[in-house]
């Protein structure tokens, strides 16, 4: 019954976007007849009523009433992550297909194809293996990106990270991107002291403080605004979508971007694959991903329910992927997944995002793979990104040798100096020793009061596929 309930207030909150969005719509304009699709809502299998949803609730209370003194329902099992960087190239096909999963010795393989929008139907999770760090190989630098057209930079971010995470962001990695090639999307106006050095952060309708339908909303929205920027400046080929507790080598995206070889006649998008639910399998966004231009526009433009009369093809798309969230259990990564799957976009994995926090050993295997690294997840503190900065920037620079006052490692144990500092290509940097939130490597810093604790955030395991919960991504 919690399951249900959980589902609908999924769909009342995404019913509540989509009317905000033609109400308040923050950047991306509706079109003249938007006001016509509430009108029509009722008609339109893409738009969510809010009437029945409210009459559905009463009668999941009602039913929690009467089932009170009844036996539970039986546990429902957690969501499983089948996280994997294993190669998927679905075929191209050459009429829609029935979604199907193959799955072959050492390659899983995923058939996009379209569905039904009357139905979605369940999709196969296939067994696939964990990312894991490879071993080290001699160095093989990124070859310098032809001339294939730009890349725009979106960062997901919080009102409440606006002066923290956002900030660090904009006087790191991000500093050298250019201004007009980064957007953040937020949930309020940015109102900090200063500017942040980006095109826009955009203030949208979502949820603010959600890791479950502010996520899901947020995907959406800087989906629609990449789209919205690549009409404006056709120099736009790709777009990489991030969290604003990454550490990016945008350079390096860049030309791992202009290196691929694009399919020919539909969209294709780069990410970690292999993250599920019990009825949707799709990407792992904590690494970010990247989409081509072609992908933009089918995800958006494709929208069920964008082609009934008056209605408009952002807001159809915003109410799809709420309806795919509550699909898929929340999870905004995997539900967009679904969407990008339905327009025929081919997923394939791109080597070197480390979405997953990672032991020491395995940070410095990173920074001797054969490919090199592109970005490094769940930075925790300024200090992490200033170290990494400092890692992978054009001069050495040392991070600061001061722990935030009220960071207090639990446990930590006394180590030479060596063991907090780390060397790529001549780069040199070093981390307090002691202390874990000056280091990009080791457990989680979990926040409790004024003492950070240590956990460990665990990697998915190839043998027993993690569970997936609100530490899993």
């Amino acid at each position: 019954m919690k399951l249900i309930l959980r589902v609908l207030l999924t769909l009342c909150v995404g019913s509540n976007l989509v009317a905000g969005r033609l109400r308040h719509a923050s950047s991306v304009k509706p079109t003249k007849a938007s006001q016509s699709l509430l009108a029509k809502s009722n008609a339109a299998p893409a738009v969510i009523a809010a009437a029945p949803v409210a009459k559905a609730l009463n009668a999941a209370a009602a039913a929690m009433s009467r089932s009170a003194t009844a036996a539970p329902p039986p546990a429902v099992a957690t969501p499983t992550v089948a996280a994997a960087t294993a190669p998927v190239v679905p075929a191209a096909p050459a009429a829609p297909v029935p979604p199907a999963a193959t799955v072959t010795p050492a390659v899983p393989a995923m058939v996009a194809a379209p569905v039904a929008a009357a139905a979605l139907a369940p999709v196969v999770v296939p067994e696939v293996s964990a990312p894991a760090v490879a071993t080290p190989a001699a160095h093989v630098p990124v070859a310098a990106a032809p001339s294939k057209g730009r890349v725009l930079f979106v960062v997901y971010s919080d009102s409440k990270f606006y002066e923290t995470r956002l900030k660090w962001v904009t006087n790191t990695w991000a500093r050298d991107v250019p201004q007009e090639s980064l957007v953040i999307i937020g949930d309020a106006p940015y109102t900090g002291a200063g500017q942040v050095r980006a095109r826009k952060v955009v203030a949208t309708q979502c949820p603010a403080h959600s890791h479950w339908e502010g996520a899901c909303c947020k995907y959406a929205e800087a989906v629609i605004h990449a789209l919205e920027i690549m009409r404006e400046d056709p120099s736009y080929e790709w777009a990489y979508f991030t969290d604003d507790d990454a550490y990016v080598r945008h350079a390096s995206i860049e030309n791992a971007l202009m290196q691929q070889q694009e399919p020919s006649g539909r969209g294709l998008l780069l990410s970690n694959i292999g993250c599920a639910t019990k009825q949707c399998t799709g990407i792992c966004a904590g690494g970010g991903y990247a989409a081509n231009r072609r992908a933009i526009v089918d995800v958006v433009e494709g929208a069920i329910g964008a082609n009934q009369p008056g209605a408009n093809a952002s807001q159809a798309f915003l109410t799809e992927q709420m309806q795919s969230c509550s699909q898929c259990e929340r999870w905004a990564d995997v539900a967009l997944a679904q969407l990008y799957k339905r327009r025929g976009v081919e997923l394939r994995p791109l080597e070197g995002l480390y979405g997953w926090r990672l032991p020491k050993d395995k940070f410095e295997a990173s920074l001797t793979n054969a490919v090199e690294p592109l970005m490094y997840h769940y930075i925790q503190s300024e200090q992490q990104m200033q170290f990494l900065d400092g890692l992978f920037g054009n001069n050495t620079r040392q991070v600061a040798q001061t722990a935030p006052s009220t960071t207090q490692v639990v446990g930590a144990i006394h180590q030479p100096q060596t063991a907090w500092c780390s060397n790529f290509h001549g780069e040199h940097a070093c981390g307090q020793e002691g202390v874990a939130a000056s280091v990009p490597w080791g457990p989680m810093l979990i926040q409790n009061g004024t003492t950070t604790y240590s956990r460990w955030r665990p990697m998915p395991r190839t043998a027993a596929p993690m569970r997936r919960s609100k530490l899993a991504d």
